[in-house]
């Protein structure tokens, strides 16, 4: 198997911090998300899981990050805490994750122009908005994402058809009036 660049910084990152202890390497993981400290929790599972244990990271605001699932009894050790630990921190450390969020903003900046072009070219009229207006981060589930603000299909939808009504309501009103 061939890992790309970021999963061999990744592991060259997680090797560099293996000998860290665990508080500091959880630390780490948890500035890569914008928070101070985490700790890591482990839940027993029920039901067709029971046996088993999730365990995650948890941060000092109370948002987890589920890491791993294993045995009971596995899930108390620290060697198996301690590979769980390195094996997230080899996914998300500030260095890899910042190189991503920049790829990623350059990928949908240009993405967005592209669709403003299209925009334009469709409704030559002037008055539409932008497909996208401005880039923001936010955070899903305790990771970064780069989202452009835009309106869901769903929504978009609703407005075209809240638009129609109301032009037809228009054309009704002016008719009426003459």
């Amino acid at each position: 198997m061939e890992y790309t660049e970021f999963q061999k910084k990744g592991f060259e990152i997680a090797r560099k911090h293996a000998s860290l202890p665990i508080q500091d390497r959880l630390d780490i993981i948890a500035q890569t998300f914008g928070y101070n400290t985490a700790h890591v929790e482990s839940y027993t599972c029920t039901g067709k899981w029971r046996g088993t244990s999730d365990i995650s990271i948890v941060f000092d605001n109370g948002s987890s990050l589920f890491i791993g699932n294993c045995r009971t009894p596995e899930a108390k050790k620290a060697s198996t805490i301690s590979e769980y630990v390195n094996n997230t921190l080899a996914n998300f450390n500030p260095e890899t994750v910042a190189q991503a969020k920049k790829r990623a903003e350059l990928a949908l900046m240009n993405r967005g122009a592209e669709d403003n072009a299209v925009a334009a070219r469709r409704y030559k009229d002037g008055r539409r908005p932008k497909v996208y207006s401005d880039i923001s981060a936010k955070k899903h589930n305790c990771v970064p994402i780069l989202l452009f603000t835009q309106p869901s299909p769903a929504r978009r939808k609703s407005l075209f058809a809240l638009r129609k009504r109301v032009k037809r309501a228009r054309t009704r009103q002016a008719s009426n009036q003459s």
